[in-house]
């Protein structure tokens, strides 16, 4: 209801989700990274290694269909939204867990907020330190890829009413807290996109 929606940004919440850093081996595992880390949160024991070895695929250049590029090289490009939650309901499945990932890309601020505050921390997708993106466009065989520069995934896991700062899990960063306003206006730069998994 409104007035659910409401009290939820009204008050202020935190779940401590222990920090997996990317770096120094996988500098461009920032979305499997933080899918590991809202995994362990949950009580699912398993790396990110694990998952990016056997549950992410890197065979296109569409960041909708697979990791382009590959987690162990800098010079890579990343995944969106569906590949993750592809990649965490093909490892559910290999374990037997009725846990369910579900894209939740284009949720508003107050319902991300709503899902933290019931327990559930995000994989969100924003930018490194919050940069503005900006759009590069690459030839790869013949396909028009899009490219949105400082790409990041982290996790989002509290929220502060008094000074309007979201808590951050970041795989680079470690834990941050940035400013709410700007971090949802350049969650909706990347195209408001999120995982949320269902126990």
């Amino acid at each position: 209801t409104l007035a659910e929606t409401t009290s939820d940004v009204n008050e202020s919440f935190f779940l401590p989700v222990q920090i997996i850093y990317q770096y120094p081996d996988m500098p461009s595992g920032c979305e499997i990274t933080s899918l590991a880390m809202v995994l362990n949160y949950l009580g699912f024991e398993v790396t990110n290694f694990y998952l990016a070895d056997n549950f992410l695929p890197n065979d296109t250049y569409d960041m909708n269909k697979s990791f382009v590029g590959s987690v162990y090289t800098d010079s890579s490009f990343g995944c969106f939204a569906p590949v993750i939650t592809k990649s965490a309901n093909d490892y559910f499945s290999s374990i037997g867990s009725s846990a369910t990932a579900v894209n939740v890309s284009g949720s508003s601020r107050e319902q991300l907020l709503s899902y933290v505050k019931s327990g559930i921390p995000i994989v969100i997708w924003n930018t490194e330190d919050m940069r503005e993106t900006y759009i590069e466009h690459y030839d790869f065989d013949g396909t028009d890829f899009v490219w949105y520069g400082y790409e990041h995934c982290v996790v989002l896991c509290g929220y502060n009413a008094d000074d309007n700062t979201v808590a951050i899990a970041d795989p680079i960063a470690g834990l941050v807290y940035r400013d709410a306003d700007t971090f949802f206006r350049i969650y909706k730069d990347l195209q408001s996109q999120a995982v949320y998994i269902k126990l």
